[in-house]
């Protein structure tokens, strides 16, 4: 039987204090007793006890009663429906969700609270990372702490949050720094390769400005050309936003940078001054059909809106095409491995640190770093322009050139290079529909390289409400032309070398005008109305 309560009395100075336990396992506030004897004081405890017990009381400064014992499957759908509706950014919320609901719903959901203790914390996460990478170890842990944390403060759930106590995140893994020789790089010569052999153009823009700046995938998509522009007399990209894959309004959408650190001006490098120049005099309005303004993004889809690409598959394709290794220590290469090259070029030149996490966007440590050093941006653009990335309009010309007469002479095309992307495959349907017109007796002019473009389709498609990406390759997809004239014609296109558009077109129209007495257009640029 257990020992009935009858609160406790104190002597404090001259009198005495007494407290009571309530119904509800809290303690009451101190009550003063002056002048009364220690007994006096013992039985008013007892009696304020019982008079508790009888009538249900509790503190004034509680909140309301908690009814039924939570389990944690019902913490997981208040925190859900809590976090849903909170200001955490969406890629955020969407892993919070999906590791409450999935791996911390099956495990612990049939548990209560009080169940949840260090020894079951500590043989979840043995066996965790025993199957997992230490980084997702963590983020499900992380997301077990937090929601744990919110319990708490909501008033759910009383009891401490199990996940702070040290000898629980003991057993987390480490996350261990990649040692130099396993940072997936590039090497100078082999980032000229892949730039000089990438064929959609977007993308060797793309390829240019991420190896000669160090920007993040999402950053450079964040670029506008109203971003572009001199600072004290230097041309540099202002780094202001980013597109997210999942941002606050929907898929490929601008929020803030990653870190306010990320806010940054940095110089261009010469060949990204003169390849930026171009993409805005020609290239840029030849693969979206018009001019771009201030507010277009400098990368834009196919239409001209913002977009982030999958890059990292993109940049695998064009690492193959370019006879490059596409794995970096039996992994595959991602698109960050751009940003670290970058890093180890500027090292490897003698930059200091200080200008490297400058240009990176990385947050200094000194107080003067932070409140008083402004970025020196002379000295940020000869660091910048150690690069070793000359590419010259002779030299890419010359390739470009080669690679077109050896299609054109008839050397065969391998299919997993050229084919497989569905901007290249819907470029070649645009081809099969101009030999339809003649065919079928269409006779309009065929346009100068000025008027003409190719009708390119974005090689990002906007995901499933599932989440997933759909390859799959339209039903008007056609395999390439055989005429060894038509496909140069095609790959030139592909490759925005619209002089050598040109030069084709005007050759392929005499042919056909001498054989068939028709020619073909080439879908005209259309004037605005």
């Amino acid at each position: 039987m257990p020992r009935p309560r009858t609160g406790s009395a104190f002597k404090h100075g001259d009198h005495w204090d007494i407290r009571i336990t309530l119904p509800d396992g809290t303690r009451s506030k101190s009550l003063c007793l002056p002048g009364k004897t220690e007994a006096q004081a013992r039985a008013e405890a007892a009696r304020l006890t019982e008079l508790a017990e009888k009538h249900g009381a509790v503190r004034a400064d509680a909140g309301p009663p908690k009814g039924p014992a939570l389990t944690i499957a019902a913490i997981v759908d208040r925190w859900c429906s809590l976090i849903a509706e909170g200001s955490l950014a969406p890629a955020t919320k969407s892993m919070h969700l999906q590791n409450a609901r999935g791996p911390i719903l099956a495990r612990f959901g049939a548990l209560a609270p009080e169940q949840l203790t260090t020894g079951a914390l500590r043989g979840w996460l043995r066996e965790v990372k025993a199957r997992l990478s230490p980084s997702r170890t963590r983020q499900y842990f992380f997301s077990l702490s937090k929601m744990l944390d919110d319990a708490a403060a909501e008033d759910w759930i009383t009891a401490q949050n199990p996940c702070r106590h040290p000898k629980v995140r003991d057993e987390l893994p480490a996350m261990v720094a990649p040692d130099d020789d396993e940072k997936a790089h590039h090497t100078e010569q082999e980032a000229k390769r892949l730039i000089l052999a990438t064929k959609a153009p977007e993308r060797r823009v793309r390829y240019v400005v991420a190896l000669t700046t160090g920007m993040r995938d999402g950053e450079i998509a964040g670029l506008r050309w109203c971003d572009v522009g001199e600072e004290k007399g230097v041309l540099v990209f202002r780094i202001r936003g980013a597109i997210a894959r999942q941002g606050d309004t929907g898929w490929a959408t601008r929020r803030a940078t990653k870190t306010a650190a990320g806010r940054r001006l940095v110089p261009l490098h010469p060949s990204t001054a003169r390849v930026i120049k171009a993409w805005r005099e020609h290239g840029w309005a030849a693969y979206v059909g018009r001019p771009p303004t201030d507010e277009d993004p400098l990368l834009p889809a196919a239409d001209g809106s913002p977009w982030r690409p999958r890059s990292s598959h993109f940049l695998r394709l064009d690492l193959e095409a370019a006879e490059l290794p596409t794995t970096f220590d039996e992994q595959p290469f991602e698109f960050r491995s751009t940003r670290r090259s970058f890093a180890t070029w500027l090292e490897s030149h003698d930059v200091s640190g200080e200008l490297i996490d400058r240009l990176l966007g990385h947050a200094g440590t000194s107080v003067r770093r932070k409140h008083y050093a402004a970025a020196n941006l002379d000295a940020l653009l000869r660091a910048v322009s150690t690069i070793e990335l000359e590419l010259g309009d002779d030299e890419a010309s010359d390739e470009s050139s080669k690679a077109l007469t050896e299609r054109a002479e008839g050397v065969p095309m391998r299919a997993d290079r050229d084919l497989d992307t569905p901007a290249f495959q819907r470029t070649i349907a645009v081809q099969q529909r101009a030999q339809n017109t003649l065919k079928t007796g269409g006779g309009a002019s065929l346009p100068s390289a000025s008027e003409a473009r190719i009708t390119r389709a974005s090689d990002h498609r906007p995901p499933s409400p599932e989440g997933r990406f759909d390859d799959s390759p339209d039903e008007t997809t056609a395999v390439g032309p055989a005429d060894p004239l038509e496909r140069a014609l095609v790959l030139a296109a592909e490759a925005g070398r619209f002089d050598v558009v040109a030069k084709l077109a005007d050759e392929l129209h005499a042919r056909r005008v001498a054989a068939a007495g028709n020619v073909v257009a080439i879908e005209p640029k259309r004037g605005r109305r």
